[in-house]
Order: C-alpha cells, then structure tokens, then sequence
C-alpha cells in the first residue's frame, strides 16, 4: 500500500510539473527546477519506477537542430539534479523536438510553453502522459480581500492518507482558489502548513509534512500562482487531535 501511495504521489507531481527554457537556450527557469527536484527526492522512495524525462522545443528552426536541442534540454535537468545530490540513477532523457506542442495557453507566447521539459513514470509499461492545465488571471480583489480570504480558508483542511503527499484534484482546486485570491490581495501571502501524524504505524515524520506543503506548493506554481505568494511550513512535532487526522494540510493568510 506505501509503494503504491508512492507511486501515485509521484505522477500526481509529474503530470503537472514542466520547465521552461529560453529561445534556442538551455537555461532552466528556477521554478521549475524546484519543481523537478520535488520528483526526484520522492523518487528515492519508489521502488521500481523510471522517470523519463522528455525534452521540447518550439517549431520554428530546423527540425534537426530542434531534435538535439530537446535531448540537451532534458539532459540538462538530470545533470541540475545530479549536481544537488539527488540519485539520477532512474532518469532517461529523451528529446522529442516539436513533435508534440504544448497545448497550453496563458500569458507568455504559444512558442514559450511548447520549449519545456516534461516528465513521465513508467511502471511495468504504464506510461502516464502529462495533464494540460489553462490559467487564467483572477479578477477577485477588493479593499476587503484579506478579510475575504481569512475566511476562505477558515476551517479548510487537505486530508491525506498515511505516507501520502499529492493532493487530490479536488483538494487541489480549492487550494488554488486560495492561491489566487491570495495573489490578488497586495500584501497577503497563502501560508500552507504541513502536518504529520505520530502514529507509528504510519510511517511519518516531521520530513512528511514539509514535503505534503512543498507538494502543495510546487503543484500551484505549475498551475501559474507566483511562488512568493506561498508560505510553507509544517511543525517539528505530530498536531493530531481527537477529531482531526495529523495526515493534513492547513491553510493561513500571512499579511506583509
């Protein structure tokens, strides 16, 4: 049951992490980076998987060209991830040039979002493709927006299964409701706060915690919430109660 909880906290964090890289370069952007190094650190914890790490590139250009350029691209984010310590050992490259565009929209150019890295598990031949998502800007704000939010969040909780660490789509469309209004409102920050439960036989710690916020965190930058606009912590001892699983995340609103 742990190796599969594992497992389906690593694709929920792959299909919706990407990193993105400049016309014709190989420099990653940061957010995404942290997003990659996310995967690799739960990685160490799942037997039996291989990330495959797919390279993209944008149309215009050569087609060749475009082709080395995207293996380079994933390459170069197994290579960031090897440099910080991390066990690459299950990490392939493989560059796709622009075979396969992005499809996603927003605020940048289409070319922008089509050169990226993306990244696949592969279990026993089961290969899970990479969700698209659409983000739009919210038009929430109001001289009453922290107020708003304050009680947003009030008595929100994401519940999570022993070891467990992605959150539900559901649980993840409400988090990013209060990403955006927290984005919205100047001078608020969404804080996430991960706990963890000290029944022994569920296998967590303190680490569990932090890494459900960091989980939480990484999934809303992919979805396009400003990584400043998130606060994550989680506390050094089990906050469970009567009435509340310790396997949890809260929310609060940090005023600048």
């Amino acid at each position: 049951m742990a190796q599969e909880s594992c497992i389906g906290d690593l694709r929920s964090l792959t299909e919706q992490a990407r990193v993105y890289f400049p016309a014709g370069g190989l420099t990653l952007d940061e957010s995404g980076i942290a997003q990659a190094r996310l995967i690799a650190a739960l990685a160490q914890d799942c037997n039996g998987v291989e990330i495959i790490v797919e390279g993209h590139s944008d149309p215009s250009g050569d087609p060749a060209v475009n082709l080395r350029l995207s293996q380079k691209r994933a390459e170069q984010v197994i290579q960031r991830l090897g440099a910080t310590g991390l066990d690459i050992s299950n990490f392939r490259a493989e560059g796709l040039g622009s075979a396969r565009p992005s499809n996603v929209t927003g605020s940048e150019s289409d070319a922008y979002y089509d050169r990226r890295v993306e990244f696949v598990v592969i279990q026993t031949n089961t290969t899970t493709k990479t969700n698209r998502f659409k983000t739009t800007p919210s038009e929430w704000a109001s001289s009453t927006c922290v107020k708003e939010l304050e009680n947003a969040i009030s008595n929100a909780q994401i519940f999570h299964s022993p070891r467990s660490v992605a959150a539900k789509p559901e649980d993840m469309d409400m988090a990013m409701d209060f990403a955006s209004k927290a984005s919205s409102c100047p001078n608020a920050r969404l804080r996430v706060i991960g706990h963890h439960t000290d029944d022994l036989r569920a296998g967590e710690n303190p680490g569990t915690g932090r890494l459900r916020a960091k989980a939480l965190m990484a999934m809303l930058v992919a979805q396009g919430i400003d990584s400043t606009q998130i606060i994550i912590a989680a506390p050094s001892r089990a906050m469970e109660t009567v009435s509340q699983s310790g396997s949890r995340l809260d929310f609060d609103v940090i005023i600048d």
